[in-house]
């Protein structure tokens, strides 16, 4: 089976986020568990040479980089849509390909192909939520989204209430949507009995008692609500808790960085964009819980690495969480930081309820792995060529 990868930034990211883990962790375990799949993607450079990390992601995740002579504008705008449209469908032909698979939002319209097209949405808060995001990759991405019906032979999605928005939104036939849970990073499960907690925690300076967010410092995410809820937490606590936010920085983060300064929390409250995988699983066994009050995820990763590394988890009662976490999280209202607080109080503080938590994790864990995953769209992509 011959896969095209419309890109490899995923695979080459300045920082480790949702789409990269999915697609990194995904073409691993497909490879696998079949290998007669095949992955390329193109190299476009007017004077035909490779970029420098072909063999690396050869042997790291099996993508066989083509070079293609043409010049490479992906600094202007409107560059991918022009290349989607026009030269990629050809290049996909030419080189045999089965499958043209955007592991985020964007896919070539296989209309006239030999492929089949394949698209990864990962969530519609774009559509749901357009305020919440930069407003020119809104109108990118809103194209993109739109176009699909009229060329996509199949949508992969997160989570069953992403499936159900994009009927609704997209009018996209339930039938040609497959839903494929995601599952804790791998890189990061393996390195889940590192211990050297101390030595992270001195370098990123702070200390225990501490909240841990996963995430982009972004709009999305939540995080104005979730400084007030830490607010009116530390209020109620004797202690020197402190909050930890790992992510880089997105969309209006300065927002962020304001509100933590009015509200007097520049001391307590820290934001790291630099943290490896090996120091995540480290934070992980050393936080007091996972604070996660975004309430537009299509799944919630890094709700079920909390999981993976007997961390209690506090989430937002929206979007796909409820649906991801089951039972094994204190669910609160993501709109209220008095609810945010009350919750996070319930679970700092009662230490029955943390055991509780920590052993629902555990065994809620076990429903999501990459094989799984892998086996899934392995068996769809198969369908889709037969």
């Amino acid at each position: 089976m011959r896969i095209y990868l419309t890109r490899t930034n995923p695979l080459r990211p300045r920082q480790w986020a949702g789409v990269s883990r999915y697609t990194a962790c995904l073409l691993r375990a497909m490879r696998q568990q079949s290998r007669g799949v095949e992955f390329f993607a193109p190299h476009f450079s007017l004077r035909g040479r490779p970029p420098g990390d072909a063999e690396r992601l050869k042997a790291e995740f099996g993508v066989e980089i083509v070079t293609v002579r043409w010049p490479d504008f992906s600094g202007f705008a409107g560059y991918y849509e022009w290349l989607d449209r026009f030269v990629v469908p050809r290049v996909a032909d030419r080189l045999g390909a089965q499958i043209v698979w955007g592991t985020n939002c964007g896919v070539p319209s296989s209309r006239g192909r030999r492929y089949r097209s394949v698209v990864t949405i990962h969530d519609l808060f774009l559509l749901e939520h357009p305020e919440l995001s930069d407003p020119a990759f809104h109108r990118h991405t809103l194209r993109q989204v739109r176009s699909l019906e009229r060329g996509c032979d199949l949508v992969l999605t997160d989570s069953e209430l992403s499936r159900e928005q994009i009927v609704a939104q997209l009018r996209f036939p339930r039938d040609r949507i497959v839903v494929t849970p995601l599952a804790p990073a791998t890189t990061i499960v393996a390195t889940g009995q590192d211990h050297g907690a101390a030595r992270v925690l001195a370098r990123i300076g702070i200390s225990p008692p501490f909240l841990l967010s996963v995430g982009t410092v972004e709009a999305r995410k939540n995080y104005l609500a979730g400084m007030q809820a830490f607010a009116e937490l530390r209020t109620r606590l004797d202690a020197n808790l402190a909050w930890l936010i790992v992510g880089g920085r997105g969309w209006q983060a300065e927002a962020v960085d304001a509100e933590r300064d009015r509200l007097g929390l520049s001391a307590c409250v820290h934001i790291r964009h630099d943290v490896t995988d090996e120091e995540l699983a480290a934070l992980y066994r050393a936080a007091t819980c996972l604070f996660f009050p975004s309430p537009n995820e299509g799944f919630g990763l890094p709700a079920v690495e909390a999981f993976a590394h007997e961390l209690p988890v506090v989430a937002a009662r929206a979007g796909a969480l409820p649906e991801v976490v089951g039972d094994a999280a204190e669910l609160v209202d993501p709109h209220s930081p008095t609810d945010m607080a009350n919750g996070l109080m319930r679970v700092i503080a009662d230490a029955s309820r943390r055991v509780e938590l920590i052993a629902r994790g555990r065994e809620r864990v076990r429903r999501f792995s990459w094989s799984a995953a892998a086996a899934t769209v392995l068996d769809a992509f198969g369908r889709l060529i037969a």
